[in-house]
């Protein structure tokens, strides 16, 4: 079975990322994001200051939920970046 990197993350400066498993938190100044993402077919792993998102298999839904989660991830980082105004 051969694993396929689906897309790497830049973590942007002054950001801290914990990976455990696929329990993901990302924090900085005081606030915090988490979440656990439960897919068995999608990996995560933090390479330096980038989080890459692996599939499994290759097939096209498998694909497709990786690219979901790395959305996740990158509206996840958006979040602590910008300040959230009503």
């Amino acid at each position: 079975m051969a694993e396929k990197m689906i897309e790497a993350l830049e973590v942007p400066a002054g950001m801290q990322v914990e990976l455990t498993g696929n329990d993901l938190k990302v924090s900085a100044s005081g606030k915090n994001n988490a979440r656990h993402f439960r897919s068995t077919d999608i990996a995560l792993r933090k390479a330096g200051l980038k989080i890459e998102v692996w599939a499994k298999t290759s097939r096209r839904s498998t694909l497709a939920e990786g690219r979901s989660i790395s959305s996740h991830i990158k509206n996840m980082i958006a979040g602590i970046a910008k300040p959230y105004e009503y």
